[in-house]
Formats: C-alpha cells, structure tokens, sequence
C-alpha cells in the first residue's frame, strides 16, 4: 500500500509539472477537449489504477476531462492498437506496462511498430517481477532452471 501511496503521490508532482511542460511547448490552450487514456488491461489492476490517478490529477491540473477508456485483449494488443491508430494530436495516451517491450519478441507479428509508433512520456511506476517455480520442483535456481529447458528441447 505504500508504494501505491508514493506513486500517487508521483502522479499527482507530475500531474501538476505538466501545465508548465504544454506551456513550454507552446500550446498553452491543450488540452482543449477531453483526453482518452487507453488502457489495454481489464479495470481493477495496476496499470488501470495507475491510469485513472494520472487521469483525475490532470483533469484537475488542466480543467479537461481525461477518461479512462479500457480495452483488455490479446495480451494487450488490441488497446495498444487502438491507441497506435488513434491520431497523434496527444488526445490518446496509453498506459502500457512489460506487454510493449516483450510482445514484439512473443508475437510473430503486431498490427503496430512499438518503436516508431508510440514516444514514452512517463515512467508512471513500476512492479517487480518474480519467477517462481511449485515448491515440489527440484528446480530452485535460474541456472537449474535454464538446464532443465534445454534437456526437455523446449517441451513442457
């Protein structure tokens, strides 16, 4: 609770940062209707949560709405997707986590380039990951792990 407690608080430090970043930009009337945050990931979790704070803390900093539209599926393709078609006017931001680095090495093909089509704004947060194997396995170590792969030649 405390590491979501210290990355509202982030938000909200950004959140404010920002009408001085636009207004640098030289845009100072953006936003001048409501912005979408696309969130590839089914409401509830982390990045959902994440982007309803960044999306409160900016309504409130910039006097615009900034809606949360959710759009779970394929491994988060399809909202990425959605966000990667959408005009690059800054009305769509998306919430994206691990999914856009590692789909473009799991998946043969994306109906986007991650590298060209989207620019990263900011690092919002982050969670650690854990790689975790039944306690009964007599695996218990990463290079244990990686002998028993290459003995089963890739077969579960």
């Amino acid at each position: 609770m405390t590491n979501l407690i210290r990355r509202a608080a982030l938000a909200a430090l950004l959140a404010t940062a920002l009408p001085a970043t636009v207004s640098a930009q030289g845009d100072a009337a953006y936003p001048e209707k409501p912005v979408r945050i696309v969130v590839p990931y089914t409401p509830g979790g982390f990045n959902d949560t994440m982007g309803r704070l960044f999306g409160r803390k900016l309504q409130e900093a910039l006097g615009q709405p900034f809606n949360v539209d959710n759009k779970p599926g394929a491994g988060t393709v399809l909202g990425t997707d959605v966000a990667a078609k959408s005009p690059g006017d800054g009305y769509t931001l998306l919430v994206q986590g691990f999914p856009l680095v590692a789909n473009q090495h799991l998946m043969a093909r994306l109906p986007y380039d991650t590298k060209k089509g989207f620019v990263g704004v900011i690092l919002g947060g982050y969670t650690p990951n854990v790689l975790l194997v039944n306690s009964a396995s007599p695996v218990k170590t990463m290079k244990e792990l990686v002998e028993a792969s290459k003995k089963a030649g890739g077969r579960r």
